[in-house]
């Protein structure tokens, strides 16, 4: 009797009851988590307690895992854990292994010591473990594909899948030496078994005037992870330039021949409404009076005004059609 008393009382030297704690946690789906309890004794002693790991869980609490008296067991423990989690070391940190995203939350640790009264809690902590799944490697797709000419509006699609919580998507367009500015719209759908992923699919469109490479990031926050797409090389044809049809070239020829004609034209017409008839009586050589018509400008007429007198082999020289009335 006498031994278990110096017992009870070394024990509770090494189980001193200790604030409440808290600890977070990140784990990956698909990897190990630990839910630290903090609380190391020394190995004689671990025979004596119990220890419990909780889930939080609205309405009632999930038994994750169950420690007593040096033993593990099950007798509480929800089934959705069972060959899920073990203790390691003499801390009473448990092991949860094929972590999903349904394992978020928090947990509560809970060690009680076994005294002559009943149980008493000596040590409670509360982890909050907070789960993350990678998302794929983001992929652009381009409506069109080819054929892109100068000045076309260009459909852009970005997809990831997998991932968990939900992240957002960026763009990067680099055309020439510049970076354009991208408008885009992300859409974040739940993806997978239990919908217990995201699917992201971000759309945006460009007015391309040459060559540019795309790329499409996913920037996972929670984890401080940006997971990037490969380059996407756009190609841009020249711009086409336009040949006149052949009714187009007739048409200009057809101008080009009236507007040099049209001069001719006019100044044969100024020509012909600047002469006037001129009637004036000559006399022949054998001394026969003739009157004598001619078509001339006013300038030839002036000079015929002053030679009525004379013979008709001087207006010869006058280079004018004259017309003999008989």
């Amino acid at each position: 009797m006498k031994k278990a008393l110096v017992i009870m009382i070394v024990l509770s030297f090494h189980l001193p009851v200790s604030p409440e704690s808290l600890i977070t946690q990140k784990v990956c789906v698909g990897e190990k988590a630990e839910l630290p309890c903090n609380f190391k004794v020394a190995k004689d002693f671990m025979d004596m307690v119990l220890m419990y790991i909780q889930k939080e869980v609205v309405g009632r609490d999930e038994v994750v895992y169950e420690y007593s008296y040096g033993k593990e067991i099950n007798t509480s423990q929800n089934e959705k854990y069972k060959n899920r989690s073990v203790k390691v070391l003499n801390n009473f940190t448990v092991h949860l292994k094929d972590i999903t995203t349904e394992d978020r939350g928090r947990y509560k640790c809970i060690i009680l010591q076994k005294t002559d009264s009943g149980l008493t809690m000596i040590h409670t902590s509360t982890i909050d473990l907070e789960v993350y799944a990678l998302y794929s490697e983001p992929q652009v797709l381009m409506e069109p594909n080819a054929g892109i000419q100068y000045g076309d509006f260009v459909n852009l699609t970005c997809n990831s899948k997998g991932g968990y919580p939900q992240a957002d998507i960026l763009w990067t367009v680099i055309s020439g030496n510049v970076t354009l500015k991208v408008i885009h719209r992300t859409k974040t759908v739940p993806y997978g078994k239990n919908n217990t992923s995201y699917y992201l699919n971000s759309t945006a469109m460009i007015h391309v005037t040459e060559d540019a490479v795309i790329t499409c990031s996913v920037e996972h926050s929670a984890l401080y992870e940006i997971k990037t797409s490969v380059n996407y090389s756009l190609h841009v044809s020249p711009p086409l330039t336009s040949h006149p049809s052949p009714t187009v070239w007739i048409a200009v020829l057809f101008l080009i021949i009236l507007l040099s004609v049209l001069p001719v034209i006019w100044f044969m017409r100024k020509k012909q409404c600047s002469k006037k008839s001129y009637h004036f009586p000559v006399t022949r050589r054998n001394k026969q009076p003739v009157k004598i018509t001619a078509d001339v400008g006013e300038e030839t007429a002036e000079k015929l005004e002053g030679a009525e007198n004379n013979y008709i082999a001087e207006y010869v020289e006058l280079e004018m059609p004259l017309k003999m009335d008989t």
